[in-house]
């Protein structure tokens, strides 16, 4: 648990040790403590985080900064849309005015509203230069958005077209990382490298993009970035800010296959903001990446046999499980993952046939079981392990999904090259192999 978080009886606590410099702010308090109002763990957190959050950024915006000012605006308009929502603002008992000496009853929650924003524009009247019979009402930063929120979150009450909502809109960044977080929680997502990915195409785009929104993205924005993909390096996309030294410079670029992969992120993102924020027009990245040259004629192709006695007779791996693995993908058309991260309880007998049980794939069609080739006699020798133990527990585990077939990849690779092989021929390459030789 966080130090600034204690348990109490009667629950959890906030206490937040503020920095020396801004204590000033608190009347020269060291710590900051208050009840979070909750015995729920992860929601103190939530609540703390959120409390701390705040207060750095008013400290931030004290000192002038813009973007936190900014910040500050977009949660001040936001919280006065909840606080309408959810009622906070609703007055007590009848609200009533004559018209035509008839009395007309108002609705508590816009009686409310109203009350608010007269008590608003009277403070910006006050601050107005009572000498000057031109000057007008005075408003501060925080107390405008506020307002903005107020007149918003009426409108949408009464089911009118909010009229500031676009003047608040979050960063792109935020945008982008409330969609993946949703897409995290999707039922039946598996841990995968995949989400890792997607926070990086967002983050490296937010980096070029800035704090502008997700609206202000024209197709020319989308061409440029994809454009600017083209001249950094594999690792480099972020911070790599248009104007800058490091975005002018040339290098090899990164890959078509990479560079569709970011648009395509990107492109999620847009479609799932449209309804939210309510976007208009086309998905500016659709049709932004640049086209994949077709595939070279030996990339992903089978293994001859010449080429497989060369590789795993003439030549055997020096690791025996690396060999055990490619010889099991070439006798049952395995992938990489299948193979690396079998386990001894989905090797099971059914009748007389034994069989690999592959239960983990990306699809329905590739759930199934692989019968095992009779070259492959000598697993069945072997004395098994537990049921969630390892054919080859030796592969290193990487990644979300802590899947072994990214370190068997590797090892493959760096042997295959070692005898001179391309790019082109692949562990992917026994998949497709059809002459099985004995």
């Amino acid at each position: 648990m966080p130090s600034y978080i204690k348990r109490r009886k009667q629950g959890y606590y906030l206490n937040w040790t503020i920095p020396a410099d801004q204590r000033a702010r608190f009347g020269g308090k060291s710590k900051l403590e208050d009840s979070l109002k909750t015995s729920d763990e992860k929601v103190a957190r939530a609540k703390a985080q959120e409390i701390i959050g705040k207060l750095k950024l008013e400290a931030l915006a004290s000192d002038g900064n813009g973007a936190a000012i900014e910040a500050l605006k977009r949660q001040a308009y936001h919280q006065a849309i909840e606080d309408v929502q959810s009622g906070r603002l609703r007055v007590t008992g009848a609200v009533q005015f004559l018209e035509n000496d008839q009395a007309i009853e108002i609705d508590p929650i816009i009686a409310g509203v109203d009350e608010e924003l007269d008590t608003i524009r009277e403070r910006q009247w006050q601050r107005a230069d009572p000498n000057d019979p031109y000057a007008g009402p005075i408003s501060e930063p925080l107390e405008e958005a506020r307002g903005d929120g107020l007149e918003d979150g009426r409108r949408l009450y009464l089911r009118e077209e909010p009229k500031h909502e676009k003047t608040y809109e979050p960063p792109f960044r935020k945008t982008a990382l409330d969609w993946l977080d949703e897409w995290k929680r999707a039922p039946g997502r598996k841990p995968s490298n995949t989400a890792g990915q997607y926070r990086s195409n967002i983050e490296a785009f937010a980096d070029w993009w800035g704090d502008r929104p997700l609206r202000a993205i024209t197709q020319r924005d989308a061409a440029s970035y994809a454009s600017h993909l083209t001249t950094v390096s594999a690792g480099s996309a972020r911070h790599r800010k248009p104007g800058t030294a490091a975005a002018k410079s040339t290098g090899p670029g990164l890959a078509v296959a990479t560079i569709t992969r970011h648009a395509g992120t990107l492109g999620q993102v847009w479609d799932w903001a449209k309804p939210r924020l309510r976007l208009d027009g086309d998905n500016p990245w659709r049709g932004i990446a640049p086209r994949k040259p077709s595939r070279p004629p030996n990339e992903h192709l089978a293994w001859d046999p010449a080429e497989l006695r060369h590789l795993l007779i003439e030549n055997r791996p020096q690791r025996r499980d690396v060999y055990e693995a490619c010889l099991v993908a070439l006798f049952s058309g395995m992938r990489c993952g299948e193979t690396a991260d079998m386990t001894w309880g989905r090797v099971v007998q059914e009748g007389t046939v034994w069989c690999f049980v592959i239960e983990d794939a990306k699809t329905k069609a590739g759930v199934r079981r692989v019968p095992v080739h009779r070259e492959l006699g000598w697993l069945l020798l072997r004395q098994r392990g537990a049921a969630s133990e390892a054919i080859w527990p030796n592969f290193s585990r990487e990644g979300p999904g802590s899947s072994r077939s990214g370190d068997l990849s590797k090892l493959f690779g760096t042997y295959k090259k070692s005898l001179g092989y391309s790019t082109g021929k692949t562990f992917h390459g026994f998949r497709k192999t059809e002459l099985l030789p004995v």
